[in-house]
């Protein structure tokens, strides 16, 4: 694991591990940014199931959708905004691809999450992808991903992905590794909209503190 790991608990390592970061246990962990995702819309539009072979072109809007299934070797888009869902389900061979170039695409997902497939950025980078899932079953990271997962309340799996590994920041009630399995840690400063200072116009040896704007979620 390239970076640092915090927990709540005590961290298990197999034999032949690697964590280059600070290994902190016993920690206090707040996630704060779950304030923010526990209401849902009132109401779902239609689930949303991509058959296998389909490459979609439009981009799904933001919305609220009963859930979002996409086979085997077809592709689909989503674009900024935030995207409501209760069941969340990209099986291998599967592309997600993601519009970020005007800004964060935030995934909040109730009851399940499970992603076998792809994600593919239109723009160079590390995409600018949170999700939040709220669930207790275990979110299972079975492709190669790239963002940032939010679970509190349940496991994240990240599974044996080949040489690609996973690329991201992941907080979950529990975080479990796979043989073989490169992590590497990529902050979510994004997140940020700007940063908003007590004294605009300091004086040398002043201490200032920064008061950080969220982008709406």
């Amino acid at each position: 694991m390239h970076g640092n790991l915090t927990t709540a608990a005590t961290v298990e390592r197999q034999n032949a591990t690697l964590i280059d970061g600070t290994k902190t246990e016993n920690a206090t962990l707040v996630f704060k940014p779950f304030d923010i995702v526990t209401a849902f819309p009132d109401v779902a539009q239609t689930a949303i199931t991509i058959a296998p072979d389909r490459v979609v072109t439009t981009p799904v809007a933001p919305g609220y959708y009963a859930g979002l299934t996409v086979n085997s070797r077809s592709t689909i888009t989503l674009k900024t905004g935030s995207y409501f869902l209760d069941n969340f389900q990209i099986e291998p061979n599967a592309t997600l691809r993601l519009d970020d170039s005007a800004g964060p695409i935030f995934i909040y997902i109730r009851q399940s999450f499970n992603f076998k497939g792809l994600l593919v950025r239109t723009q160079t980078g590390h995409p600018q992808l949170l999700v939040g899932y709220l669930g207790t079953s275990s979110a299972f990271v079975g492709g190669p991903f790239r963002g940032t997962i939010l679970a509190p309340n349940a496991e994240i799996n990240l599974a044996t992905v080949g040489a690609t590994g996973h690329e991201g920041a992941f907080f979950g009630k529990v975080v479990r590794v796979a043989a073989d399995v490169q992590v590497v840690h990529r902050p979510f400063s994004w997140i940020i909209g700007n940063v908003t200072i007590d004294k605009p116009a300091p004086c040398q040896g002043d201490s200032v503190n920064g008061f950080p704007a969220h982008l709406p979620l």
